[in-house]
């Protein structure tokens, strides 16, 4: 079954989707009946409170777990490939940990991932002065600044991230955050969980936001920018019954 048989013909084929998907780990099931798209040239924001299901998501999406239902959509076409097999065909993936060799240097984590260098100096040249040094002698920052651009300099479709700014300064994480927008911008399809709102609604084009393992609300960037307490509601209003 293709994305268009899934959604009907005509309408644009994400780069990622899930359809009915669920998820979880063994008979605990988190994620209920999810529908999602990731379009390329866009930021889709997965949001909302934390046991939301929305790492679980990310982690299905990109094949670390198996789901326990419905499809993941990959180009339009149904996979169940592992992890390393959609990197291959073209997704990048920043976990919560950040995927950096802290022994190594700078320069040998970008030269293992095969990263494209002419693009880890356009996405960070702040970096290029510190090549030389063993990524455990970073900053925080820098750490995720590295493993951001191992993601993005590999050149994938579609990017995955999950947290980029987890523990880190404001100033760092518009830094993170104008990088992953300049890159959709060149058509790169994303799907960010982040729990600074504000910060994402800035350059998120379309927003979902997820409680108790479930879509509760999709709206475009634009329309949620000003309505910051809508997503506060959807986070704590009572379950349905």
């Amino acid at each position: 079954m293709t994305e268009q048989q899934v959604n009907g013909a005509g309408t644009q084929t994400p780069l990622l989707a899930a359809r009915g998907l669920y998820a979880g780990y063994g008979s605990s099931m988190i994620v209920r009946d999810l529908d999602l798209d990731v379009p390329p040239g866009q930021v889709v924001a997965l949001l909302g409170p934390n046991g939301a299901g929305k790492t679980t998501t990310l982690l299905t999406l990109c094949g670390h777990l198996p789901a326990s239902g419905g499809l993941v959509l990959f180009d339009g076409a149904p996979t169940t490939a592992s992890l390393a097999r959609r990197v291959q065909a073209g997704l990048g993936f920043v976990g919560q940990e950040r995927a950096v060799l802290m022994r190594l240097t700078v320069a040998e984590n970008f030269r293992l991932a095969g990263c494209d260098q002419v693009v880890v100096q356009q996405l960070f040249p702040e970096l290029l002065e510190h090549l030389p040094r063993r990524v455990g002698e970073l900053s925080g920052g820098q750490q995720q600044m590295v493993a951001l651009a191992r993601a993005l300099a590999r050149r994938p479709r579609v990017l995955l991230a999950d947290e980029l700014s987890l523990g880190l300064a404001p100033m760092i994480v518009d830094r993170l955050l104008s990088a992953v927008r300049d890159a959709a911008n060149r058509g790169l399809g994303v799907l960010l969980v982040e729990q600074h709102v504000a910060k994402v609604l800035a350059i998120a084009d379309h927003v979902y936001v997820m409680r108790n393992g479930r879509i509760v609300m999709r709206e475009s960037g634009t329309d949620l920018k000003e309505r910051l307490d809508a997503i506060g509601r959807s986070y704590f209003a009572d379950d349905e019954t």
